[in-house]
């Protein structure tokens, strides 16, 4: 949900929230909507809700639920699709999170592109990103540098990519792998557990 100033001289935006988990994407922190007076009032239905705004600063909002991957900006589009993706798993109440990503080459037709379609699925402790169609296959442009997992509500002491250890951190709820070097054309499992004591 992108919500510009439409409006000279403004300074916050009024957005509507339906109930559920909300994130901003910018930094990636799930955002407390209890500390919205408006939002207690009516948390059964939703609310509106402000959010500070100038022209630097655009409220970007992810329902949580969704996987997001994105590249980092280069100067052309060339310079972007050699960019690693990242994948960023926003869960929602429930612990879920589901998305896909479609890569092609981005010039030809649809009738004339190959095309890789993959799946990423995060349901209980585990995400799982699949190939369902592995016809592009350009490694340079179907690298994996990173994934997140925003909305746990307790640090994970163990995460594991592809069943082996992986280097991880954690900090405003979000799970962080870091520096991967993966092709997003073989499948990739990310499982993380807790301390025995730990309620989940």
């Amino acid at each position: 949900m992108i919500n510009p100033i439409v409006e000279a001289g403004v300074e916050e935006v009024k957005i509507y929230l339906p109930k559920g988990n909300w994130y901003d994407f910018f930094p990636v922190q799930k955002i407390s909507l209890a500390q919205f007076p408006s939002y207690k009032k009516y948390f059964g239905s939703g609310a509106y809700v402000s959010f500070a705004a100038d022209l630097k600063t655009m409220p970007i909002l992810v329902r949580g639920g969704s996987i997001i991957p994105f590249q980092k900006p280069g100067a052309t589009t060339s310079e972007t699709k050699v960019n690693p993706y990242e994948i960023v798993a926003f869960l929602c109440e429930k612990g879920r999170a589901s998305g896909s990503l479609v890569i092609d080459d981005g010039e030809l037709l649809p009738e004339f592109s190959s095309f890789s379609e993959i799946s990423m699925i995060v349901s209980g402790s585990s995400l799982r990103i699949t190939p369902k169609v592995s016809n592009y296959r350009n490694p340079e442009e179907t690298k994996l540098g990173a994934i997140k997992v925003a909305g746990m509500t307790v640090a994970p002491t163990q995460v594991l990519l592809n069943s082996q250890p992986a280097f991880f951190s954690f900090s405003d709820s979000t799970l962080t792998i870091p520096e991967l070097s993966l092709s997003l054309l073989e499948e990739v499992v990310v499982t993380w557990s807790y301390a025995a004591s730990v309620e989940k």
